[in-house]
Protein backbone atom coordinates (compact mmCIF):
# COMPACT_ATOMS: atom_id res chain seq x y z
CA UNK A 1 0.00 0.00 0.00
CA UNK A 2 2.85 2.36 0.87
CA UNK A 3 4.40 1.92 -2.60
CA UNK A 4 1.13 2.81 -4.31
CA UNK A 5 0.72 5.94 -2.21
CA UNK A 6 4.40 6.99 -2.39
CA UNK A 7 5.78 6.09 -5.83
CA UNK A 8 8.94 8.20 -5.37
CA UNK A 9 10.01 6.50 -2.14
CA UNK A 10 9.15 2.86 -2.52
CA UNK A 11 9.85 0.37 0.21
CA UNK A 12 11.67 -2.54 -1.32
CA UNK A 13 12.38 -4.71 1.72
CA UNK A 14 10.67 -5.26 5.03
CA UNK A 15 12.27 -7.38 7.73
CA UNK A 16 10.40 -9.26 10.44
CA UNK A 17 11.32 -11.59 13.30
CA UNK A 18 12.60 -15.08 12.59
CA UNK A 19 9.12 -16.53 13.12
CA UNK A 20 7.70 -14.32 10.37
CA UNK A 21 5.75 -12.02 12.69
CA UNK A 22 6.24 -8.28 13.06
CA UNK A 23 8.22 -6.90 15.99
CA UNK A 24 6.22 -6.07 19.12
CA UNK A 25 7.74 -2.62 19.48
CA UNK A 26 9.86 -0.08 17.68
CA UNK A 27 12.64 -0.62 20.22
CA UNK A 28 12.78 -4.35 19.49
CA UNK A 29 12.86 -3.67 15.77
CA UNK A 30 15.78 -1.26 16.24
CA UNK A 31 17.69 -3.90 18.22
CA UNK A 32 17.55 -6.37 15.33
CA UNK A 33 20.60 -7.38 13.32
CA UNK A 34 19.15 -6.01 10.06
CA UNK A 35 18.53 -2.57 11.56
CA UNK A 36 22.00 -2.42 13.11
CA UNK A 37 23.64 -3.16 9.74
CA UNK A 38 21.54 -0.40 8.13
CA UNK A 39 22.69 2.08 10.78
CA UNK A 40 26.32 0.98 10.38
CA UNK A 41 26.12 1.37 6.60
CA UNK A 42 27.14 -2.25 6.02
CA UNK A 43 23.78 -3.57 4.81
CA UNK A 44 24.16 -5.12 1.37
CA UNK A 45 21.31 -5.54 -1.06
CA UNK A 46 21.12 -8.30 -3.63
CA UNK A 47 21.66 -5.94 -6.57
CA UNK A 48 24.06 -3.47 -4.84
CA UNK A 49 21.56 -0.61 -4.89
CA UNK A 50 22.03 2.28 -2.51
CA UNK A 51 19.73 2.74 0.46
CA UNK A 52 18.45 6.30 0.69
CA UNK A 53 16.46 5.85 3.87
CA UNK A 54 15.27 3.24 6.35
CA UNK A 55 13.21 3.10 9.47
CA UNK A 56 10.60 1.28 11.48
CA UNK A 57 7.03 1.49 10.25
CA UNK A 58 3.73 0.09 11.49
CA UNK A 59 2.84 -3.32 10.17
CA UNK A 60 0.07 -3.33 7.55
CA UNK A 61 -1.62 -5.97 9.71
CA UNK A 62 -2.38 -3.38 12.38
CA UNK A 63 -2.51 -4.17 16.05
CA UNK A 64 0.32 -1.79 16.90
CA UNK A 65 2.97 -4.22 15.70
CA UNK A 66 5.97 -2.93 13.81
CA UNK A 67 7.59 -4.19 10.65
CA UNK A 68 11.25 -3.34 10.50
CA UNK A 69 13.20 -1.18 8.17
CA UNK A 70 11.31 -0.22 5.16
CA UNK A 71 14.51 0.05 3.17
CA UNK A 72 13.89 2.73 0.58
CA UNK A 73 16.19 2.18 -2.35
CA UNK A 74 17.40 4.94 -4.57
CA UNK A 75 17.47 5.03 -8.32
CA UNK A 76 20.02 2.55 -9.48
CA UNK A 77 23.37 4.07 -10.32
CA UNK A 78 26.04 1.69 -11.57
CA UNK A 79 29.08 3.11 -9.82
CA UNK A 80 32.47 1.46 -9.84
CA UNK A 81 35.91 2.24 -8.45
CA UNK A 82 38.67 3.45 -10.76
CA UNK A 83 42.13 3.04 -9.27
CA UNK A 84 44.37 2.82 -12.32
CA UNK A 85 44.71 6.44 -13.46
CA UNK A 86 44.60 8.39 -10.19
CA UNK A 87 46.63 8.74 -6.98
CA UNK A 88 43.47 7.99 -4.98
CA UNK A 89 40.60 5.87 -6.33
CA UNK A 90 37.70 7.71 -7.96
CA UNK A 91 34.02 6.83 -8.01
CA UNK A 92 33.13 6.34 -11.65
CA UNK A 93 29.92 6.18 -13.60
CA UNK A 94 29.85 6.03 -17.37
CA UNK A 95 32.95 7.98 -18.46
CA UNK A 96 33.02 10.45 -15.53
CA UNK A 97 35.29 9.90 -12.53
CA UNK A 98 34.36 11.80 -9.34
CA UNK A 99 36.87 12.61 -6.60
CA UNK A 100 34.93 12.60 -3.33
CA UNK A 101 37.75 13.33 -0.93
CA UNK A 102 37.98 16.27 1.47
CA UNK A 103 39.03 19.38 -0.43
CA UNK A 104 37.65 18.06 -3.73
CA UNK A 105 34.16 19.49 -3.34
CA UNK A 106 32.39 22.67 -2.21
CA UNK A 107 28.80 23.73 -1.76
CA UNK A 108 27.76 26.63 -4.02
CA UNK A 109 24.18 27.60 -3.21
CA UNK A 110 21.94 24.83 -4.56
CA UNK A 111 24.83 22.99 -6.29
CA UNK A 112 27.60 20.72 -5.11
CA UNK A 113 30.80 21.51 -7.02
CA UNK A 114 32.98 18.39 -7.20
CA UNK A 115 36.24 17.68 -8.97
CA UNK A 116 35.99 15.13 -11.73
CA UNK A 117 38.13 13.64 -14.48
CA UNK A 118 37.40 12.20 -17.89
CA UNK A 119 39.38 10.74 -20.75
CA UNK A 120 38.99 12.13 -24.22
CA UNK A 121 39.88 9.25 -26.52
CA UNK A 122 40.21 11.23 -29.74
CA UNK A 123 42.96 13.35 -28.12
CA UNK A 124 44.26 10.48 -25.94
CA UNK A 125 44.37 12.78 -22.98
CA UNK A 126 42.94 12.98 -19.45
CA UNK A 127 41.16 16.16 -18.39
CA UNK A 128 40.15 17.48 -15.00
CA UNK A 129 37.09 19.63 -14.48
CA UNK A 130 34.49 20.67 -11.94
CA UNK A 131 31.04 19.14 -12.11
CA UNK A 132 28.09 20.97 -10.55
CA UNK A 133 25.65 18.42 -9.15
CA UNK A 134 22.05 19.17 -8.17
CA UNK A 135 20.41 15.70 -8.21
CA UNK A 136 20.13 14.85 -4.50
CA UNK A 137 19.56 11.13 -5.15
CA UNK A 138 22.75 11.01 -7.24
CA UNK A 139 24.78 12.90 -4.61
CA UNK A 140 23.54 10.62 -1.82
CA UNK A 141 24.33 7.54 -3.88
CA UNK A 142 27.77 8.84 -4.92
CA UNK A 143 28.93 9.48 -1.36
CA UNK A 144 27.19 6.37 0.03
CA UNK A 145 29.04 4.24 -2.51
CA UNK A 146 32.36 5.84 -1.56
CA UNK A 147 31.63 5.23 2.13
CA UNK A 148 30.62 1.59 1.57
CA UNK A 149 33.76 0.92 -0.46
CA UNK A 150 36.01 2.49 2.19
CA UNK A 151 37.16 5.54 0.20
CA UNK A 152 35.89 7.89 2.89
CA UNK A 153 35.40 7.13 6.59
CA UNK A 154 32.09 9.00 6.74
CA UNK A 155 29.88 11.13 4.55
CA UNK A 156 31.21 14.68 5.07
CA UNK A 157 29.14 16.97 7.28
CA UNK A 158 28.86 19.67 4.62
CA UNK A 159 27.47 17.11 2.13
CA UNK A 160 24.94 15.87 4.70
CA UNK A 161 23.92 19.47 5.43
CA UNK A 162 23.62 20.21 1.70
CA UNK A 163 21.38 17.16 1.19
CA UNK A 164 19.25 18.01 4.21
CA UNK A 165 18.82 21.68 3.31
CA UNK A 166 18.47 21.26 -0.44
CA UNK A 167 15.52 22.85 -2.14
CA UNK A 168 16.22 21.09 -5.44
CA UNK A 169 14.07 18.01 -5.91
CA UNK A 170 14.32 15.55 -8.74
CA UNK A 171 11.40 13.24 -9.34
CA UNK A 172 11.94 9.69 -10.45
Amino acid sequence: MHNLESPNSKVSQVHVKGDGHAFESELKAKRSKAYKTLVAGTYETINNRDIDDYGVMPSPCGGGLHGLCGAIMSKEFKFRLTKKHFNLPAVSINAMHYHIYEGCFEVHGDKLAIQCSFYQSNRRKWYGDTSYLTDIAFIKSLFSFGFRKGLISEIPEEVNAFIKNSTVFVTV
